[in-house]
């Protein structure tokens, strides 16, 4: 991994785009926090409001996600890469549970503090 490392540090399009997976980590922790989740509650079934977090934090997470694969390279694809399994889980999220256009309108919906379900 010091290899690794070593090699990113003297590439400046490697470490602007750790600083970009960093800031998008950052972003989805926070709210996360914000949201007052747990990691593994983020898709946890407890009505409108579990449907709306994954519109917030979905987000900075897929960019997380697609930044470290930009950064590894063609290994992150691999099935033995832990960021394969990642991106998989992440790009379901798209459909899980409400595909993303029918999310939009479903979180708009409850920030306006309308019925959800129209």
């Amino acid at each position: 991994m010091g290899d690794v490392l070593r090699t990113l540090a003297r590439d400046d399009a490697a470490t602007a785009l750790c600083l970009s997976m960093h800031s998008h980590l950052v972003a989805a922790q926070v709210w996360r926090r914000k949201a007052g989740m747990d990691a593994d509650d983020v898709f946890v079934p407890d009505g409108a409001v579990s449907l709306v977090r994954p519109a917030g934090v979905w987000h900075p997470i897929w960019n997380t996600v697609r930044r470290a694969l930009e950064i590894v390279g063609g290994s992150g694809f691999a099935r033995s890469s832990d960021l394969e399994r990642l991106q998989r889980d992440v790009t379901g999220a798209l459909f899980h549970p409400l595909p993303r256009a029918r999310q939009a309108i479903f979180s708009g919906r409850v920030a306006l503090g309308w019925d959800p379900a129209g």
